[in-house]
């Protein structure tokens, strides 16, 4: 990039990381970042006493706690726990506190935060105000949706209000996109996950998957985005299904033992770095996406506007993937013409599906160069420059008056 980056004030609850899928899209955009010009304001809930892995994940620049509401030690996630856990107003000073001393101290010239709770985005808000900085945004999740009770709905002006004033707001779905206009009046960019396809294809290049069996695989979290549909899904797997005679299995590749879903053809692959994703998937036949048939108007409203980064990994493995989502979800309106949808809970479907993506090669190569187009376009560090990096960089003169 020509130009310097400014010195950047990241505000986040969680640090960037591999703990959970939103602190890995951030971490992934601040990757080519000069730690040298970057600092972070985080929750040391989440930035203490993490595992070996995941402390090896946080980007290599200066990194600044604020103790966290300590009840319980539930990693953030993208179903959010009770407000009178997340919503500790009294901690909001105390972050302002914090910033004022990073921003003088280091000069920052622009500030950056990524909701998961609103106690930092609330005092990144406030601190953009007080310094006359640029504030950046970047919801992950429509916050009020995700906590659809009387305070979230006070709040909802305030939250309005600090989007309003931000330089630039970025949402993680074209859904969320129309979302936030409708909702808040605010201009969006589409936002998501990044990462280097050229290293993924390099890694995968002549894997296979097993000839005796038909193997799908699931990598990430299982929170209620996904849970009932999982349950279904395994349930419906264990009891035997076959497709022309061979059996059909799941390996679920995620952090802690999914004992709930385990079964003589479901099983735990454990915890995978992400460098290790593109390998384990390419592995099977195909990869999935279970998203939840849910009757609950919170759930419902994250599912609309959510996507998962898991969706990314599949395709630059290039991994066909399943989709079996209510047809209304953020993934189907995103990746739908990428991907292989089943738009209901519907067996027979699913199986035509399965052994349309393990058995027709026309199928599997087209879409895998679906995959490919659609994260060099969008997912790829070269799109992250010019999608991201390029507004945190102070131009050089000559760039200026280009």
């Amino acid at each position: 990039m020509s130009g310097d980056f400014q010195r950047l004030l990241v505000v986040n609850d969680y640090p960037p990381s591999t703990v959970a899928g939103a602190p890995v899209i951030v971490r992934q955009l601040l990757r080519k970042y000069d730690p040298d010009r970057l600092d972070i304001l985080c929750c040391s809930r989440w930035h203490s006493g993490q595992t070996e892995v995941v402390e090896r994940s946080f980007l290599p620049c200066r990194h600044t706690e604020v103790p966290g509401v300590d009840i319980n030690r539930l990693r953030p996630r993208r179903v959010f726990v009770p407000l009178s856990i997340q919503w500790n107003f009294l901690r909001v000073g105390r972050i302002v506190d914090a910033g004022r001393k990073i921003i003088r101290e280091r000069g920052i010239e622009a500030l950056f935060t990524s909701t998961c709770s609103m106690e930092f985005s609330l005092a990144a808000f406030r601190l953009a105000q007080e310094f006359d900085l640029p504030l950046h945004v970047f919801e992950t999740d429509d916050w009020v949706d995700a906590n659809p009770k009387p305070l979230a709905w006070f709040l909802r002006a305030e939250r309005a209000r600090s989007l309003r004033s931000a330089r630039r707001v970025w949402t993680t779905s074209p859904a969320m996109v129309r979302s936030h206009r409708a909702k808040y009046g605010v201009e969006s960019d589409f936002l998501f996950h990044f990462l280097d396809l050229d290293d993924y294809v390099a890694r995968t290049e002549g894997l296979e998957p097993p000839l005796d069996r038909i193997r799908i695989t699931y990598t990430g979290s299982i929170n209620g985005m996904f849970l009932e549909t999982m349950e279904r899904f395994c349930d419906w797997l264990n009891a035997g299904v076959e497709v022309d005679g061979l059996p059909v299995e799941l390996i679920i590749y995620t952090q802690n033992e999914p004992a709930r879903f385990l079964g003589p053809r479901v099983s735990w692959g454990g915890y995978v770095p992400m460098e290790e994703v593109p390998v384990r998937v390419r592995q099977g036949h195909m990869s999935a996406i279970l998203v939840s048939f849910t009757e609950q108007p919170a759930l419902q409203g994250l599912i609309r506007t959510s996507l998962y980064t898991k969706t990314i990994d599949y395709l630059a493995a290039g991994s066909p993937t399943l989709v079996v989502s209510p047809p209304y979800s953020g993934e189907v309106d995103y990746f739908g013409d990428v991907t292989h949808v089943v738009d209901t809970w519907d067996t027979a479907r699913i199986l035509d599906a399965i052994r349309l993506l393990a058995k027709d090669e026309t199928t599997r190569r087209t879409l895998r160069q679906a995959g490919y187009g659609r994260v060099r376009e969008r997912h790829s560090y070269e799109s992250l420059e010019r999608l991201f990096l390029s507004h945190f960089c102070n131009r050089s003169a000559e760039d200026s008056h280009a």
